[in-house]
């Protein structure tokens, strides 16, 4: 089983650290999981535009193609003036 934990935080790091606490606990209950922790402010995800997969950059593909493996996502989403962030 592939988890996958994305942090939608583009600046910070209160958001990526909780996620990674929750992959962490996850793997401490279950070591035969696979956990992956996606923070959004370490790659350049394009804008999606509704074009072929591989017309977009290293980075998005990346990220996608590690949340179509994923069995489960977790997501972390700041909040921006009572607003969830656009990433």
């Amino acid at each position: 089983m592939k988890i996958v934990g994305v942090s939608g935080s583009i600046i910070g790091s209160k958001t990526a650290k909780v996620v990674s606490e929750v992959l962490e606990v996850i793997k401490q209950k279950n070591p035969e999981v696979h956990t992956e922790l996606i923070d959004l402010k370490e790659y350049e995800v394009d804008w999606v535009r509704g074009l072929p997969l591989e017309k977009y950059n290293a980075d998005t593909r990346k990220v996608i193609q590690s949340i179509v493996e994923a069995d489960s996502l977790i997501f972390g989403t700041p909040i921006y003036q009572a607003s969830i962030s656009g990433s």
